[in-house]
């Protein structure tokens, strides 16, 4: 009975002891002056546009002791102070007044909360991340996939540049645009709405679905393939 009475009690320490150790916390940094962010480790950032800068991180405490957060020349990067350091269940809301620049390394997910505007946008993956802006107010934007990475794009730019190296994707058939710019070394695909022009390379099998009624000027190498597509 006392054994049964000890190892029942035992049981509920350690419980108690695992749920404090991994339960998570919310801290704030304080940096400020950024108008680019870099993310580099598995986590969920969220972006928002607003008349201050705010960054809060949200994780269990052993890993809010891993994650950097470092502004250098404008760029605002994420990132863990060990290598090869397993981090999970990580949540970030960054908050800046300007952006013109979102890029990541790694697995991770960046979702804009609000539009973004910006006059120069530029989009970077490397590796299997998504980036999500459903509401994009651009002049020109670059956008480069390296892996399988995917971006998500919604809302208005005057220029837009692609570039896909592997099997990712550009989701933009609700980004509506002027000129298009395409470029595909591998499986990668992407869906543009471009209303004047369409300058599509590819060398593969990439696939490249337009909407509206631009020109286009397609150059391919394999089997890859340019069509016009319904919404």
């Amino acid at each position: 009975m006392k054994n049964s009475i000890l190892k029942s009690s035992l049981s509920i320490v350690l419980i108690l002891f695992t749920t404090l150790a991994f339960s998570q916390k919310k801290e704030t940094r304080d940096v400020t002056g950024f108008n680019s962010v870099g993310l580099s480790i598995h986590a969920d950032l969220y972006l928002s546009q607003g008349s201050s800068y705010k960054v809060e991180i949200e994780a269990s405490e052993e890993d809010l002791a891993k994650i950097e957060t470092i502004v250098k020349n404008g760029h605002l990067k994420i990132k863990s102070n060990k290598n090869n350091a397993r981090i999970k269940d990580v949540k970030i809301w960054v908050t800046t007044p300007d952006i013109n620049g979102i890029y990541m390394s790694g697995s991770g997910l960046i979702m804009a909360e609000t539009p973004i505007t910006s006059d120069e946008m530029e989009i970077r993956i490397s590796g299997s991340g998504k980036i999500k802006i459903e509401e994009l107010k651009g002049g020109e934007c670059d956008v480069s996939i390296s892996g399988s990475g995917d971006v998500y794009l919604g809302g208005t730019a005057r220029e837009v540049g692609l570039s896909i190296s592997g099997s990712g994707s550009m989701h933009a058939a609700d980004l509506r645009v002027n000129e298009c710019d395409v470029r595909l070394s591998g499986s990668g695909g992407c869906e543009v709405d471009a209303t004047e022009e369409l300058n599509v390379s590819i060398s593969g099998s990439g696939k490249v679905i337009y909407y509206s009624r631009p020109q286009v000027d397609a150059s391919i190498s394999g089997s890859g393939k340019v069509r016009k597509g319904d919404k």
